[in-house]
């Protein structure tokens, strides 16, 4: 008996060994710094990927970046409560673009990251917030983790680096010297399409994440916490076919006293400044920074 309780006390330090090297190397293939974050500002923007083509620039302003690509307002709303528990938040700037709150973004999220930042405000009672912090820290519980580590492997072994570019990091390095002044008009107007289709055509209202979005705007009332709502640029191609669809944004900031800054026809006709139909580039993103920060 002795030796069979020495034999599984082995077993379960190999495991939990393999466990910590595994979860470390998961987590930076996994998360691609998707847990950074800085504690020392008081003001932050969120959005998804029309946020993050910002970079640092709000940082200068004060306003930190908490901005990620496919974000959901399920993700930020982690964050939110997360911040309220480690700084001293007094206002955040959120987008209020209309796929917010489309089934698009109910499907495309960050639900599995952003448990990095989840707090027990997320969940029900304490045991399924401890149930979920175990869960996240145990890789054999992470299956888009493992698939990650399975793909570096073979990587290595086919010396394929590329393979672990995400769609996000292609189109960056396609159009890094690129910006869709560049593209042919049949160009934009399939990538309008298919654009529109995605997000807005035969797209509904997702309830769940319009109960986040009262939530979150609860959570910062009752925490004293300024709202701002930020409708992104758009291209002129693309603000044509969408400034008439609406999920609902508007009127739930409305109802709640708030004020949302609406950039969408800010720069229709300055193509220069985008990468594709609805992101700014570099050049863009800084000059839309100054713009938001130093006026709000």
């Amino acid at each position: 008996m002795k030796k069979f309780s020495y034999q599984i006390g082995i077993f379960v330090v190999i495991l939990f060994i393999v466990n910590l090297l595994l979860f470390n190397l998961g987590n930076d293939l996994y998360y691609k710094n998707y847990d950074n974050h800085d504690l020392n500002y008081k003001s932050y923007l969120f959005s998804d990927s029309h946020g993050a083509q910002l970079k640092t620039y709000p940082h200068q302003y004060g306003v930190y970046n908490f901005s990620a690509d496919s974000e959901s307002y399920l993700d930020i709303q982690r964050k939110i409560n997360f911040l309220i528990e480690h700084t001293a938040l007094d206002t955040i700037y959120l987008s209020a673009d209309e796929q917010m709150l489309s089934t698009y973004r109910e499907k495309l999220n960050n639900a599995d990251k952003s448990m990095y930042y989840a707090t027990s405000e997320d969940f029900p009672n304490q045991f399924a917030y401890f149930k979920s912090q175990i869960s996240q820290k145990v890789i054999y519980f992470q299956p888009k983790i493992g698939l990650v580590l399975r793909k570096y492997v073979v990587a290595k072994l086919e010396n394929i680096p590329s393979l672990f570019e995400t769609d996000q990091d292609r189109t960056n390095k396609t159009q890094s010297s690129l910006n869709w002044n560049d593209f042919t008009l049949d160009f934009k107007e399939e990538k309008v399409r298919n654009r529109l289709n995605n997000q807005f055509t035969s797209q509904k209202n997702s309830m769940q994440l319009q109960e986040t979005l009262v939530d979150i705007i609860r959570v910062c009332k009752s925490n004293n916490i300024v709202l701002i709502g930020v409708k992104f640029p758009l291209t002129k191609a693309y603000y044509n076919v969408v400034k008439d669809q609406h999920f609902g944004v508007d009127s739930i900031f409305k109802a709640n006293g708030l004020k949302v800054l609406n950039f969408q026809s800010l720069y229709i006709n300055n193509d220069d400044l985008f990468v594709d139909v609805d992101h700014l580039n570099t050049k863009g993103g800084k000059k839309f920074t100054e713009l938001l920060f130093k006026k709000h």
